[in-house]
């Protein structure tokens, strides 16, 4: 949202999938799940205890992926837990985890930083036509969290889907590319001879 809000001029469409807004107080993250919630909220009011609570936990994900993998799939809805048991998504899942923090937690110890504390812009100001794509029983970020930011944006259609969960990409990929080819626009070609 950054870039389409600093560089308007050059992104035509903005496509966000189970994504949240900037939070202002703690009851804006009703309903997350409570590790992400707790660490959401230790980042933006407390930044150095999150980082020391945030460095033990990734330090534990880059040590036993797997068991990170059980602790999501006992807290995440159904259809999440059915998206993520196919053997090949359960793989990707456990090795893109680890490969996050392979190298170290100080990059993913930033992100959730720069999420939890104030974006330096506001997102009223993002005047790009934005898609969001969000999952009603999503308890990553949660439903309300994606209502509350399609409201924020001035030029926005939210697209919720029943029964999906945070995971609904791998249940509607094709939808989501083919509202992507829509939003593609190629500028005609100007010959000269």
């Amino acid at each position: 949202m950054a870039v389409a809000q600093q560089l308007k001029e050059r992104i035509s469409h903005l496509t966000l999938l189970s994504s949240m807004g900037q939070f202002k107080t703690m009851s804006d993250l009703d309903g997350m799940m409570p590790m992400f919630r707790m660490m959401l909220g230790l980042g933006r009011y407390t930044p150095s205890i999150a980082m020391s609570f945030m460095r033990i936990a990734l330090r534990s994900m880059r040590k036993n992926p797997n068991r990170y993998y059980k602790q999501i799939i006992d807290n995440i809805p159904q259809v999440d837990r059915e998206i993520l048991s196919c053997p090949e998504l359960k793989n990707l899942y456990v090795y893109s985890t680890y490969e996050s923090v392979r190298q170290g937690e100080r990059d993913m110890l930033l992100e959730q930083l720069m999420i939890a504390k104030d974006w330096g812009f506001s997102v009223e100001d993002v005047s790009v036509p934005v898609t969001l794509w969000h999952g009603e029983l999503d308890n990553y970020v949660p439903a309300d969290m994606a209502r509350k930011l399609a409201k924020k944006l001035p030029n926005s259609r939210l697209k919720l889907i029943p029964g999906a969960g945070h995971f609904l990409l791998y249940r509607i990929w094709d939808d989501i590319v083919s509202s992507l080819k829509e939003q593609v626009t190629v500028p005609a070609m100007v010959l000269t001879q």
